[in-house]
């Protein structure tokens, strides 16, 4: 995928508007039941557009996404607190640092519609995106557990007895 989306983004838009569509832009959406257009056989956003309208939809919900570098700064910040080997510490310090310089690209672009109660998804990231998602997924999962933690952190408050 390419390392940034710009030029994509420009042209959705302007297909979207081509294409008699209203442009509602919006976050990022996440809903139960979405069926996603197949990007790997079907990267052709134009098709997606061609089976909205088709379908009948007269609004396309757009959302564009831009990485900042202090969403690696963040991640590095975790990976003072994870419980990772030091072998993937460093490998993962290492790409965080590398990942700063993508810092005002475009990361992400989605394009969606709604039909019958049935939201419709074309979304499209780049891949050093989706390594950071996999890299921010793997400092989530090495955060300590909290129950660990909270075994004696009730300090008082209630009585052991």
């Amino acid at each position: 995928m390419t390392q940034n989306l710009d030029t994509l983004r420009d042209e959705m838009l302007s297909a979207v508007a081509e294409g008699g569509f209203v442009v509602f832009h919006g976050e990022m959406r996440h809903v139960e039941g979405q069926v996603l257009w197949d990007v790997r056989r079907r990267p052709d956003f134009r098709e997606f557009l061609k089976a909205a309208s088709a379908a009948g939809a007269k609004l396309i919900v757009f959302h564009c996404e831009e990485y900042s570098a202090t969403q690696a700064d963040e991640a590095l910040e975790d990976l003072d607190v994870t419980q990772l080997p030091e072998e993937d510490y460093r490998s993962f310090t290492r790409r965080l640092k590398e990942l700063r310089e993508y810092d005002g690209f475009t990361c992400a672009l989605e394009l969606s519609f709604d039909v019958q109660d049935r939201t419709y998804l074309f979304h499209l990231h780049t891949d050093w995106f989706e390594e950071f998602l996999n890299i921010r997924g793997d400092i989530d999962d090495a955060f300590p557990d909290e129950d660990e933690e909270s075994d004696e952190s009730m300090g008082g408050f209630y009585s052991r007895n």
